[in-house]
């Protein structure tokens, strides 16, 4: 059975969306932080600008 966001259900999407929050925190705790693209960077490192 499929379920659709108006059934009270997260979707994959949600899902992965407050999973990627909750290990951006425990990152960002230990002085890292992770970007857009999904790379790991200490906090304070030098970005590429397309990541600024």
């Amino acid at each position: 059975m499929e379920r659709y966001p108006g059934s009270g259900e997260e979707t994959p999407q949600q899902k992965w969306a407050k999973e990627l929050d909750r290990i951006r925190r425990d990152f960002e705790y230990d002085g890292y932080y992770i970007t857009d693209s999904l790379r790991i960077r200490k906090a304070g490192e030098r970005r590429p600008d397309h990541e600024a």
